[in-house]
């Protein structure tokens, strides 16, 4: 039985050596063949977020509907515009991305005017500045929005016209995440995108 264990193992061994000795022949001449060590990989992590800013006003107009029941349910677009600023350390360890929201839902269903302010912390190892950046400018904002749909829902449960709720948006798209709208900002400084006037159902 030992016999017979120990010639398990040693073809065990060889067949593992075949393999390692293909995958070698099998890469490039002159290819390298090493892994990025796990612990050297770029990572990021989303922290904390905070509500800096939260103004929830009911709108007195003409258009202000009397709603009962089933039109409480009726389908309506929200005019949002987002500002975005981005404060990023010099070592790329963190990122404090601040969003401030203005929604204005259809006012023949929903008269509301609503101003939120987040701020999103981030972190990151083994990230250049540069990668923290494009992190926080394209990532980060569809990490924050989930929150923000949910704080909004929640601060208009109790309005006389019912809750607002925003349906998924393309965060990146909403601010228009080019190269050319963003700029590296180092802590202390900020990145201000705008994008104002889109109109989500």
């Amino acid at each position: 039985m030992v016999e017979r264990n120990l010639k398990r193992r040693t073809s065990m061994k060889k067949t593992a050596a075949v393999a390692a000795e293909s995958r070698a022949s099998a890469a490039p001449e002159g290819a390298e063949t090493r892994s990025e060590p796990p612990d050297a990989r770029p990572t990021f992590e989303f922290r904390t977020m905070i509500v800096t800013r939260l103004v929830v006003e009911e709108v007195v107009s003409d258009l202000a509907p009397v709603l009962k029941g089933e039109d409480r349910q009726r389908k309506y677009d929200s005019n949002i515009g987002v500002t975005a600023q981005a404060h990023v350390a010099d070592d790329g360890s963190e990122c404090r991305l601040t969003l401030t929201l203005k929604v204005v839902p259809d006012q023949r269903v929903k008269p509301y005017r609503i101003e939120l302010t987040v701020e999103g912390s981030f972190g990151g190892k083994n990230v250049t500045a540069e990668q923290m950046f494009r992190f926080c400018r394209v990532n980060a904002p569809a990490l924050l929005f989930p929150y923000i749909r949910e704080i909004i829902d929640r601060s208009t449960s109790d309005g006389r016209y019912g809750r607002v709720r925003l349906a998924p948006l393309n965060m990146a798209m909403l601010l228009d995440t080019s190269p050319s709208s963003w700029r590296q900002s180092p802590e202390g400084s900020d990145s201000t995108p705008k994008a104002d006037g889109q109109d989500q159902g």
